[in-house]
């Protein structure tokens, strides 16, 4: 509901939850020993650590603190964790990744071991990347559809209609519809595109790539806008609401993007916290 931020430092093994709206600190969360990575969705917590993915209940939070109830436990080989308002998926022991309901932590599907695995915010669809990447219903399990192209990174729209991929030997960004499996090519940047992402309201694609280029697609009438970024390479893309997106580096810089039916505005690179960022 946006009232609450939950942060996480590796080398404490804890997470602390703020509120939004004055930074005050909640509470602190430090039942998972050795946590390295977490993932938070409505009432649930899906943590990692010590090879352990553990599953817990945070509906607890208002009337006994940070006690969570833990709902079940899985052996894992990654840190890489997924979490939708239906669904999580890890990587099992054994190379296998696993599709799980949030509401009583059974595993109800797994899938064939993959380069690296995305699913959207529902859950309908889960992508399986690899040299050739395959897509499966997120209900059923059943295979899809599989892409010929291979994929180095993959992101779905908010509603789960559309699927970006970022290619795996070229610089092309390939838009699919996930009922039809239609594609669409984005030919706008000149090397690799290290990150891509939808707006909240998913009218607008936003991608960034190596030679700092943007690039802005309006999903509704197809126009596109691309910028040359005042960044160093990208570490970081975000929608701000539906129309504003910001790319960040490694230096601390950052720059703020403005999608617009009738065009883009780029500002000037800023250092630290985006003002807008803080809403």
């Amino acid at each position: 509901d946006g009232k609450v931020l939950a942060t996480c430092a590796p080398q404490e093994a804890s997470i602390h939850f703020w509120r939004v709206h004055d930074g005050a600190l909640l509470g602190i969360f430090a039942g998972h020993s050795k946590l390295r990575q977490f993932r938070l969705s409505q009432n649930r917590l899906l943590s990692y650590g010590q090879s352990l993915v553990r599953l817990w209940r945070t509906t607890a939070m208002d009337d006994r603190g940070f006690d969570f109830d833990l709902l079940a436990e899985y052996g894992a080989d990654t840190e890489t964790l997924v979490l939708t308002t239906r669904h999580f998926l890890f990587r099992q022991v054994g190379g296998k990744v696993a599709l799980g309901d949030i509401h009583d932590g059974k595993i109800k599907h797994a899938f064939p071991e993959a380069r690296w695995f995305c699913t959207g915010g529902r859950g309908r669809r889960v992508l399986m990347g690899a040299e050739k990447s395959h897509l499966f219903s997120g209900v059923s399990a059943r295979l899809v559809g599989e892409l010929e192209v291979g994929c180095a990174l993959g992101t779905f729209s908010p509603e789960d209609r559309w699927l970006a991929c970022a290619g795996l030997n070229d610089c092309k960004v390939t838009l699919v519809d996930t009922e039809t499996l239609k594609i669409w090519p984005i030919e706008a940047h000149r090397q690799r595109v290290l990150y891509g992402a939808f707006s909240t309201d998913g009218l607008w694609f936003a991608s960034v790539a190596e030679d700092a280029s943007l690039c802005l697609l309006n999903l509704e009438d197809w126009r596109m806008s691309v910028f040359t970024t005042q960044l160093g390479p990208a570490v970081m893309l975000h929608w701000l609401g539906g129309n504003r997106v910001v790319v960040g580096d490694a230096a601390g810089g950052y720059q703020l993007f403005l999608a617009t039916r009738v065009g883009a505005r780029a500002y000037p690179k800023q250092t630290g916290l985006p003002a807008s960022a803080k809403d």
